[in-house]
């Protein structure tokens, strides 16, 4: 079989991406959940005094847990993205950044399956 990748409309909302798949080889259907998505990035950016673009990539992780049958696999993949930090005060600064991640293919008993995600986040961060 084919790896097949997650597309935005098959995703569900709730803040956690699921999967139903339905394959020609096979008359069967299949929910996988991702936990969280970790990663380890780098980030490089210029210093602008208050105001900091930046880029960032690395590497990404998640589990993704399928049922039925009961099977849980570690994905494994790569992230990039941009943002722009800006500072508030000498101690508070606000961060907006935009991820891709894309994660390996693993077996669910059946199809594999790899997903792709887009994120936008927002942040606060505190210097003490």
């Amino acid at each position: 079989m084919t790896a097949s990748k997650a597309t935005k409309s098959e995703r569900v909302a709730s803040g956690r991406p699921f999967l139903f798949v339905s394959l020609v080889e096979c008359v069967c259907e299949a929910a996988v959940e991702l936990t969280q998505t970790t990663s380890l990035r780098g980030r490089l950016g210029h210093n602008g005094g208050a105001f900091m673009p930046y880029l960032t990539a690395g590497l990404a992780f998640d589990q993704g847990h399928a049922l039925p049958p009961d099977v849980i696999n570690m994905h494994v993949g790569w992230t990039i993205g941009a943002g722009v930090e800006f500072a508030v005060s000498d101690a508070l600064s606000v961060d907006l950044l935009y991820r891709y991640t894309d994660l390996a293919p693993q077996n669910y008993a059946g199809p594999d399956l790899g997903f792709e995600t887009h994120s936008v986040t927002a942040g606060l961060n505190w210097s003490f």
